[in-house]
């Protein structure tokens, strides 16, 4: 065998062979196998006769380049009937022949493509030997650009030679020579080859579907080891590098009309397997071809982000009627994947076109989802009325499972939420999900789910929302759309759990995002608000509000969409001591017997907190009592922050007993409702006080559990709004001394100061670890771990 190339002594480094015994050399066409093999030979010390022995009495190894077919295994018996004492050196393109199964037959040793790969380093060597002085960037570029494959960097390296330098036409020369090379020594793969050149990245699964298709899966493995088919774009995205590419699309332009078939067996395959997306990155070349594949999967196209699939259903009106009902459901429905839940009104226009397309359709699934849309544009452009009617009666008819049936429900239940229907619309989300479940359509049940869980929240059912916030537990992390988010922000603020918090990142989105409906994008905001608050960021909530105020000031807003602006933007007024103002703003919404009793509850709650404020505590105290009355014994938020302040006013007033009582409560609906915010929405120097008067309460140990709950939370807190180490020295020093004594005459007779110096560092430490009493801070201090 002639040697070519440059040796590589890395290569099949301490490898040993038994006389007789198998080496398997593998890798793509173009990879060096030959130039391993007498590297390896020659530091082995034997010698390398002609291919399959021909003409050689005794020789060292035998190298058999492998055909891939029946006659391998007979011509490897041939040689070792010969020369029963060679090696046997086996030249693949597709790894250990499975036909080799039960012959018994093993390598003894494996030279495979991960190793042949050339490294950037050998890449300058290379160079150096034709006189080319490269650094490791230019050499990088050669190498990212071929893949590292010895052919390709063969040709690049020598084009770069000529030229004095690494050009684009050099690196598309090697890339070239090593595609056609690859095409000429694999026929049987070559349209596989092809049609994986001109796909953008494929998941793993779609190429792996891909070759097992075409030649097997054999020689994918081989030019996936050899690093050719790798990671490039994404963890479990994969292709060719570009160069190869680019060639190998030059190279199927010719043969166009004769990849078609291929491309239909390969489409066919990849949506049989659900592999949605990765058909599409496949067949936009054949626009025709690939909306042929996709009209009977219409109704499974929503699993494809709207920013691949539109793209791929461009002039979508001009075909099937399927596909321009599919390229509606991407612009118009907010459960499509990647979908950003708006609907402004270009968009409705050309949804409304596309759906006239696809009403030509004779199918019973086909009318009912562009019934389904018509609603939903209708809902889109303010007319909430008609859309809740109609998406209404279609749930009433619809039965079945699946992701149509499934929409219709999710659909009813965002139009009931968006007429202020919301025991509806968590019904509706209820039936949806069950019917996405069991029709197997996952994302579209976790879209139900979220939804139902944040109508739990809002209707302050407990029972709801905490049930399945713990059913949540599973998908934690995950947060694929803005509902489910906005559903983790809320458990987290709700269990006052600051780095969840934190880790979320509140903010109030632009108000170009503010979702279809307008309600939901609303509690959105709503969410986002509390989480800015809970992190002592209500100026920064306050400045996201009025973006959003000025960004819906043209559109005439329902009286359920003003109630939760305006509700969200009072407490914020509030919080950034503006009480009169939010209070001014709450006078303008009208309570009364229609609203019933959450709508009604949530204005008197919001009252009661600018009048809390203001100091108006006679006020807040008759304010509440309509919300007491009417939730006692159901526990849930209402309950619990109308009780706390309650507490806050009646103390305010003299009243400790009263004030005791109704903290008191506020803890045993809290405890039941798995709720701690309530007791910090008041401020963290008002939760001090709180946490300090239930040490004088007789609390049971269930409660005086929740209680040390709360009180962690409140540490928490503390070190967001002071730091970790909130103290300065002296204030430490004091800290210290305070384990010994809380007298304030020893305490400054100990620090050499007065004991007006000591009880004015004293308050600054006990503001800074939320204390109101020396017990309190050491506690605190310990927790905290000031204190040993």
């Amino acid at each position: 065998m002639r040697r070519r190339g440059v040796p590589r002594e890395r290569v099949g480094a301490q490898r040993t062979v038994r006389p007789g015994g198998f080496l398997l050399v593998d890798g793509p066409p173009g990879s060096g196998k030959r130039t391993a093999l007498l590297d390896w030979a020659e530091r082995t010390g034997v010698a390398v006769g002609p291919p399959e022995g021909t003409n050689t009495s005794d020789p060292g190894v035998v190298a058999i380049r492998l055909h891939g077919d029946a006659t391998d295994l007979e011509r490897v018996r041939t040689v070792q009937r010969t020369w029963p004492h060679a090696v046997v050196a086996l030249l693949s393109t597709s790894g250990w022949p499975g036909a080799f199964g039960e012959s018994g037959l093993s390598p003894d040793a494996v030279i495979s493509g991960s190793e042949l790969q050339f490294t950037v380093r050998e890449v300058v060597a290379w160079a150096h030997r034709l006189g080319l002085e490269l650094d490791e960037a230019a050499a990088a570029a050669i190498h990212h650009s071929t893949g590292g494959l010895a052919l390709a960097v063969a040709r690049s390296v020598r084009a770069a030679a000529q030229a004095g330098e690494v050009t684009e036409a050099g690196l598309a020369q090697g890339c070239t020579a090593a595609v056609d090379h690859l095409l000429g020594s694999l026929p049987a793969a070559a349209d596989t080859l092809l049609l994986t050149g001109r796909a953008d990245p494929l998941s793993t699964a779609a190429m792996g579907a891909l070759w097992a298709c075409g030649p097997g899966t054999g020689t994918l493995r081989t030019l996936r080891t050899s690093g050719l088919i790798a990671e490039r774009d994404g963890a479990g995205s994969l292709s060719l590098p570009q160069g190869y590419r680019d060639a190998l699309r030059q190279a199927a332009e010719p043969r166009r009309d004769d990849l078609r078939a291929a491309l239909a067996r390969a489409l066919q395959t990849l949506l049989q397997r659900g592999l949605l997306t990765d058909a599409i990155t496949l067949g936009r070349v054949e626009p025709t071809l690939l909306h042929e594949a996709l009209a009977p999967h219409w109704e499974h196209l929503t699993e494809v982000p709207v920013t691949v699939l539109l793209p791929a259903l461009e002039h979508a009106d001009a075909r099937d009627p399927r596909i321009a009902l599919a390229a509606a459901r991407a612009w118009a429905d907010r459960t499509h994947a990647g979908h950003t839940g708006a609907l402004p009104k270009d968009v409705v226009d050309r949804a409304h076109a596309l759906l006239g397309r696809a009403a030509e359709y004779e199918g019973e699934n086909v009318r009912l989802m562009v019934r389904m849309l018509r609603a939903t544009l209708d809902r889109a452009t303010g007319d909430y009325e008609q859309a809740e009617r109609e998406h209404a009666l279609l749930a009433a008819t619809t039965s079945g499972f699946g992701p149509v049936p499934a929409a219709v429900h999710l659909h009813a239940g965002l139009s009931a939420l968006a007429v202020d229907h919301l025991p509806e619309a968590a019904h509706r989300f209820s039936v949806a999900q069950v019917r996405a479940r069991e029709g197997g359509a996952p994302r579209l049940a976790h879209q139900a789910e979220d939804l139902e869980t944040l109508m739990g929240t809002v209707l302050d059912d407990p029972t709801l929302w905490w049930r399945r916030s713990a059913d949540r537990t599973h998908r934690e992390g995950t947060h694929e759309s803005i509902t489910a988010r906005a559903v983790a922000l809320l458990d987290a603020v709700l269990r006052l759990d600051v780095s969840v918090t934190q880790a979320l990142d509140p903010h109030i989105p632009a108000a170009t995002s503010v979702q279809e409906p307008l309600a939901l994008g609303l509690l959105h905001v709503q969410a986002e608000a509390l989480g800015l608050s809970m992190l002592h960021r209500a100026a920064e909530a306050l400045d996201g509000v009025l973006g959003v105020r000025a960004a819906l000031a043209p559109r005439a807003l329902s009286p359920f969409e003003r109630r939760l602006l305006e509700t969200t933007h009072a407490e914020l007024l509030v919080l950034n001591d503006r009480a009169e103002e939010g209070l001014e703003l709450l006078d303008q919404l009208v309570i009364s017997d229609e609203l019933g009793g959450r709508a009604n509850a949530v204005l008197h709650l919001a009252r009661a907190r600018a009048l809390l404020a203001l100091g108006h505590n006679d006020d807040v105290v008759v304010e509440l009592d309509a919300v007491v009355q009417s939730f006692s014994g159901r526990g849930g938020r209402f309950i619990v922050w109308s009780q706390v302040m309650l507490a806050v006013a009646h103390y305010a007033r003299g009243c400790t007993a009263k004030g005791d009582h109704s903290l008191e409560a506020a803890f045993v609906a809290g405890e039941r409702s798995v709720l701690l915010f309530p007791f910090a929405r008041l401020g963290l120097d008002t939760l001090t006080v709180l946490l300090g008067r239930a040490e004088q309460l007789d609390l049971d140990d269930v409660v005086r559990t929740y209680v040390d709950r709360l009180t962690q939370a409140h540490g928490d807190l503390v070190a967001l709004s002071y730091g970790a180490n909130p103290l300065s020295t002296r204030e430490q020093v004091l800290l210290e001394q305070l384990v010994h004594t809380g007298r304030m005459r020893e305490l400054a007779r100990t620090l050499h100061v007065t004991e007006n110096t000591v009880k004015s560092q004293l308050r600054a430490v006990y503001r800074k670890l939320g204390a109101t009493n020396r017990a309190t801070a050491l506690r605190m201090a310990r927790q905290r771990r000031l204190l040993p």
